[in-house]
This record gives structure tokens, sequence and C-alpha cells, in this order.
């Protein structure tokens, strides 16, 4: 069997990042900075994003099954794409679309490379223990990521982030969202350091996750704000650079234009100059 190309971020979901301005004579594309080489290119959203049978299972015999990346276009990215339908159009959802969103919000944590590296070298190293789990068998854990299981655990997890309060911010005009090879930030203010901060790992937890270049889903424990709210230049600016810092290899955006506060700093990271 062939192995086919998977998208850790979905086609439907780059597709929102596209530039307005892409000529007519072209597919729809969007704009990619590769952290590592500075470069910024225009690519179609089926050709980024991806990695050749990233969510295949071989059995023993060595024979390779696509199910688990059936399972994510059928039970999460096909249903939640009729939900973004409406959140683009900010009309209201229903709960069940709701619980649906939390499942592609939590599934997009766990199905990019970057949480796959980081939960590998936390095992490897041995630092899993300090998240301090109760029933977790930290010494028999696997240090790979296994996909099925995370379908199955969104399922689940998805009831816990309902618990949050969700807002959706809009962009003030002229200014847009950025998003990456890994979309969600979850952030702790009060535990920067922390390598894989999770939804519910204190009450001061802040989640952002860029819908579209206009609209970002922002989730907190506490932190009140209004279910539609517009936020300024600033605000945006101060969104993208997490975005950044927390990105993987590669920035997506509908504009060739990334702020230079990023090019800037992912350059003196590059040189050595900063960490």
């Amino acid at each position: 069997m062939e192995k086919r190309n998977h998208h850790y971020v979905p086609q439907f979901y780059l597709n929102y990042f596209t530039d307005p301005s892409t000529p007519s004579i072209y597919s729809p594309y969007v704009w990619v900075y590769d952290k590592a080489d500075e470069s910024i290119k225009n690519k179609a959203p089926k050709n980024i994003a991806y990695e050749k049978g990233y969510n295949d299972i071989e059995d023993s015999e060595g024979n390779i099954s696509s199910i688990v990346e059936d399972q994510f276009e059928k039970e999460i990215e096909t249903p939640v794409s009729r939900v973004f339908r409406k959140l683009v159009k900010l009309n209201y959802i229903s709960r069940s679309e709701r619980l649906m969103l939390c499942k592609f919000v939590f599934s997009m944590v766990e199905r990019v490379p970057k949480f796959s590296k980081t939960f590998k070298v936390l095992i490897e190293s041995g630092r899993i223990k300090e998240l301090s789990i109760k029933g977790i068998d930290y010494d028999n854990l696997s240090s790979k990521v296994m996909m099925d299981s995370v379908v199955r655990v969104t399922h689940v997890a998805s009831h816990l982030l309902l618990r949050m309060s969700w807002s959706l911010l809009i962009a003030q005009e002229g200014t847009s969202f950025i998003t990456s090879d890994n979309p969600v930030v979850i952030k702790d203010p009060d535990n920067l350091n922390m390598e894989l901060c999770g939804f519910a790992s204190s009450p001061q937890v802040e989640v952002t996750f860029p819908l579209t270049q206009k609209i970002c889903l922002f989730g907190s424990w506490g932190r009140y704000r209004r279910i539609i709210e517009q936020v300024n230049a600033d605000e945006v600016k101060e969104i993208n650079f997490e975005t950044f810092k927390y990105s993987h290899k590669y920035l997506f955006s509908s504009s060739k234009n990334f702020a230079k506060e990023i090019l800037i700093v992912n350059n003196m990271v590059n040189n050595g100059l900063i960490c």
C-alpha cells in the first residue's frame, strides 16, 4: 500500500489563511515562513503541513493501515469544517457544535510534530515524571505518540475543554492573525517554562487558537471576555508573536509581510544571539 500524504494541519483549516490577493490563474495559496532558512514562499494548502504516512499504523507483518487518518477526517475534520462555516459568519453554534470545536482544538495539540517531539524528549529524559499525574505508569510509557490513542482521548478530553470560557477575538481592520504548524498555544502565565502545558495545568491557563486570518479563539478558566470581542492591532501583534514562539518549523499567513519583530527575533535565534 502506497503511503498517502497525511496533513497534521488540515487543508480545510489552512484554506482560511489563503491570500485574498491570490491571482485568479493560481490556486489559492498561503505564505509560508520557514524558520530555519528564513525563506518566505507561497504554497497551496495541499502542499504544506503534511508528512507521508504520518498517521499510518503498521502491524507485525508489515501491513500498513490508514484507519487513523480516516478517523481524523471522518470523526473530527469533516464535522468541524461545518462548524467553521458558521463561525466565520459569527453565527450561533449549539452545544454539540461547541463540543465538536473542542475536539478539534484538543486534536490540534497532540497530532502535530512538535507535540510528538516534546513528548519523546520528556519520556527519554525522565522529566515526564515532573507532571505527577496520578495513575500513570511513567516507567512503561512509550516515547512515541500513538495517533489512534489521540483520536480516542480527544472524544473524552473535549468535555473538559467545554467547561472553559471561550471567546472569539476579531482582528481590527487592517490586521490579521497568522497560524503555524503548532497552532494551539496553551500558556500558563505563572509557569512559562513548562515544557508541556496542559489545558488544566493551572487555573491561570490561557489558550489561543487562530481559526481564520480574522478570528482567533481564546479560552481560559477565569479571565472573562465577551463572547465576541474586537481586539486592537497591539493585541493581534501579541497573539501573533505567541503563535510564532510556540511554532515548530513553519508559520502560515495570508500576507507575505510577516511582522518585523518575528523576523528579527527568529534571525537572532538562528544566529545564537538569544535562546
